[in-house]
């Protein structure tokens, strides 16, 4: 009886370690099996938590078309710049700034990671004697690369702009609903600048030493 009562209590243990190594998605010898439940699981990660919060910058600078890299001369060749670099003071949008002697072409890529900690890039299309501004709200910026298409007569100016990035995907413009400046309520000033694509809020124009408190719905 006592044996038998072994034998139950070892086939017990098995049975709750072969359940375990099943829901880890691991067999015995370390190698990956199917998970139960994968339909719940898949549930549980479509379904986003969202949660309600501030975000505040402090002692903004304003948008400044130089600030993260000064006029960069074009070869008539690609060039990757990785050297001379500034990050943005905050998660915020770059802009391209091109010259306009011998027609410049093509797209400048930035390269770097954005507000949500992501390493990405963004291609910006040159427009020639103008200033093009980017989507993408940039933590820090590793590479840029200048297009061919940009000869020795002209140069390619990189700053930063006005859009906030908020850190957290948003999934309509409502999810932006408050926004303060220094000490006075700025809501007014959300409707038509919210970017659901990128999470951010262009809140042009920046001025120098400025304070932006923006309280908004982030998914999770």
């Amino acid at each position: 009886m006592i044996n038998r009562r072994k034998k139950l209590i070892n086939i017990t243990i098995f049975a709750i370690l072969i359940t375990m190594l099943c829901f880890l998605g691991v067999n015995g010898n370390g190698e990956e099996i199917e998970k139960p439940n994968e339909t719940y699981v898949e549930e549980m990660a479509e379904s986003e938590e969202s949660i309600i919060l501030p975000i505040h910058f402090q002692d903004l600078r304003a948008a400044d078309d130089d600030y993260i890299h000064e006029a960069i001369v074009g070869t008539g060749g690609e060039q990757e710049i990785t050297t001379g670099i500034t990050n943005p003071d905050v998660t915020r949008n770059a802009s391209v700034k091109t010259t306009n002697v011998s027609s410049p072409s093509g797209n400048v890529r930035l390269t770097g990671v954005t507000d949500k900690g992501e390493s990405t890039y963004e291609d910006i299309t040159i427009v020639a004697g103008s200033t093009v501004y980017g989507n993408v709200a940039w933590a820090t910026l590793s590479k840029i690369t200048v297009p061919a298409g940009v000869t020795s007569d002209d140069t390619v100016t990189i700053g930063m702009s006005d859009k906030l990035g908020l850190g957290l995907s948003i999934e309509s413009v409502g999810d932006v609903f408050k926004k303060k400046v220094n000490n006075e309520d700025k809501s007014s000033e959300i409707s038509g600048n919210v970017d659901t694509t990128y999470g951010t809020l262009n809140c042009a124009t920046i001025v120098d030493n400025e304070e932006t408190t923006i309280w908004f719905r982030g998914r999770l």
